[in-house]
């Protein structure tokens, strides 16, 4: 079987920045233990400067330059380069895991399999900051609705993203959890006393500042509490509101910044802290939890999106409404303080990961409905 997969990709395997390149880093792995594929990567990045074709074991990965400095989102010129890879490619079937790459694939007649992780009109609501955000994300929505009607198939990574379709959820939608990488099922446990671990980007989806103010309350009761934000910066105004709040509270000696973490740093990260910390306004699936479980660690989060799918209030670990912070703050102080409650509920949540995310199952998953949609294409064909 011939594979395209429509995805960000990172520069550096070794390197993990969180959301779709895990995705993609994982599903590569897999993908890369079953030779018998021919799996091509197709990346519109704006931070290379050419096109260029890069071979990783079965893998292909075609990298097309898009333009640092833009008048117009990337998104509109994305589409127009990857259709043409898409078609110079002819794979058997493309997996497109963003609206765009979805867009693209169909307006090359390519049998397409949509896979949604984020609900456009949901991050299109948050990100207006700017009339360039607007601009681009309002594009998202409007390629997701040309793209989910019109897929062969429709993947959902949740329940809670066939929740966000409602009416527009048919018979082609299938269900297909996120991989999660192999090593974090094997990390030693290292806590570090109150540690706690926030990882991903620094932005206003991912709600920073509240974790600050959250940490400010735990610190009352839990002084030992520190916390470790890991993760690139994307919005730097928004950082810098997160640095000067740190200053004020004089929080300086207890939160560190960490950066982009490669796949070692990550790993110790997960190993070394006591409790995850989750205060996004918005997700999907958030694999933290997930790898975090893995690690046999619990996770405090906020009700966000499919969190509920992914933890067990008071079993595996905790689950406050959206911007109570003083809950935040008293779940996660008592996991702080109670070292047996946190390895009960690490367990737990490690059983529960154990099977549902393991690359290989999501690979055969994926391959299960990459066939059904080229014969459903096929059937098509010969219906006319």
């Amino acid at each position: 079987m011939k594979i395209a997969l429509g995805i960000m990709f990172p520069a550096d395997l070794t390197k993990r920045a969180g959301g779709l390149k895990n995705v993609s880093a994982n599903l590569v792995t897999g993908f890369m233990r079953r030779t018998e594929l021919e799996v091509h990567i197709v990346d519109c990045n704006r931070d290379v400067a050419r096109d260029t074709l890069e071979a990783i074991g079965n893998v292909a990965v075609h990298r097309l330059a898009a333009p640092r400095v833009r008048v117009l989102p990337n998104l509109l010129a994305s589409v127009c380069k990857a259709q043409r890879e898409f078609r110079r490619i002819q794979p058997d079937v493309v997996n497109a895991h963003t609206d765009h790459y979805a867009t693209a694939a169909l307006l090359a007649g390519i049998p397409t399999v949509y896979t949604i992780h984020g609900v456009a009109r949901q991050e299109a609501r948050l990100y207006r900051r700017t009339w360039f955000d607007r601009l681009r994300y309002n594009l998202a929505v409007l390629y997701d609705a040309y793209a989910t009607p019109r897929a062969d198939l429709v993947v959902a990574i949740s329940p809670y993203v066939v929740q966000q379709y409602g009416n527009r959820v048919d018979r082609r939608w299938r269900s297909v959890d996120v991989p999660v990488a192999d090593e974090f099922f094997s990390i030693p446990d290292r806590t570090v006393p109150g540690r706690i671990f926030c990882a991903g980007t620094i932005d206003e989806r991912k709600n920073g500042l509240g974790l600050l103010r959250a940490l400010a309350r735990v610190r009352e009761q839990a002084p030992e509490a520190h916390l470790h934000f890991g993760g690139r910066v994307a919005t730097p105004e928004y950082f810098a509101r997160m640095q000067a709040f740190v200053a004020e509270q004089g929080l300086a000696e207890h939160v560190i910044f960490q950066g982009l973490l490669n796949s070692g740093q990550l790993l110790d990260a997960y190993g070394e802290c006591a409790v995850l910390a989750l205060t996004s306004h918005q997700e999907t699936t958030p694999a933290v939890i997930i790898e975090a479980a893995a690690a046999h660690k619990p996770s405090v989060a906020m009700l966000v999106g499919g969190v509920e799918e992914l933890l067990e209030d008071g079993r595996t670990g905790y689950i406050v409404p959206m911007d109570d912070e003083e809950a935040f703050a008293e779940r996660t102080v008592r996991l702080l303080r109670d070292a047996g409650l946190r390895r009960e509920m690490g367990a737990r949540a490690r059983a529960k990961v154990e099977e549902r995310f393991r690359i290989d199952r999501v690979v055969d998953r994926y391959l299960d409905v990459y066939r059904e949609a080229i014969e459903a294409r096929a059937s098509k064909g010969r219906a006319r």
